[in-house]
């Protein structure tokens, strides 16, 4: 192959991947409107990003809604049982706070938990669309407690995707940027960083051992 012919090749490879990206941002867009649906936009998104990555040529607003009806229902219930939770513990804060005005000791490390409550909840958001779209056959409690060990396990992975948090918050404000590339560039990015840690769960097949620590569990009791 010619140098013009891999100058080329790169050339177009990169338009098509800004038209993938564009795509995919427009999309999540449009589907988290509704704050409902937020969460399974945001896998199908990591997991059109994911396919295209392996080689994936189908159109991207096809292969988009392929991806969230794939991971649609599961990614659902994640969302509503993180929701219950947040909704929980800001209840719980409001009432220490407000009825109790923090002047106990009970008040106080009640507020102190909610409060980790939800620092856990948000931390734990940035490796569970990642883990679901990786592992879409574990339960709904594996992927949380799954996702809170890998979240310190491997803690690099984790500033990573803090990293791409903070990309895309900075990017918000800055609306044609944002309504382009603002949510698919950052989730672009964490896919790329996140590939080796990904890459060896699935090499070690967690999902299996987590199925045989269950069943060893069982039998125990």
């Amino acid at each position: 192959m010619s140098l013009e012919e891999k100058v080329s090749g790169k050339t177009y490879s990169f338009f098509e991947w800004i038209y993938r990206l564009v795509i995919i941002n427009l999309l999540t867009i449009l589907l988290s409107i509704l704050i409902i649906p937020l969460f399974p936009a945001l896998c199908a998104a990591i997991g059109t990003i994911k396919e295209s990555l392996k080689g994936d040529t189908t159109d991207a607003w096809k292969l988009y809604f392929r991806q969230f009806k794939k991971y649609m229902e599961k990614a659902f219930l994640v969302e509503l049982v993180l929701l219950g939770i947040v909704v929980i513990a800001g209840v719980s804060i409001w009432f220490y706070m407000d009825r109790l005005n923090l002047s106990t000791f009970y008040a106080q490390a009640g507020f102190a938990v909610m409060v980790l409550v939800i620092f856990l909840v948000l931390l734990l958001m940035l490796h569970l669309p990642y883990l679901l779209v990786t592992f879409p056959v574990l339960s709904v409690s594996d992927l949380l407690k799954t996702t809170l060990f890998i979240t310190f396990r491997f803690f690099l992975s984790t500033l990573y995707l803090l990293f791409t948090l903070v990309l895309l918050l900075t990017m918000l404000p800055l609306i044609p940027i944002s309504a382009l590339i603002g949510i698919s560039v950052p989730l672009f990015l964490g896919v790329v960083l996140t590939k080796p840690l990904y890459s060896y769960l699935e090499k070690i097949n967690i999902d299996e051992i987590i199925k045989q620590v269950e069943a060893e569990e069982e039998e125990d009791e």
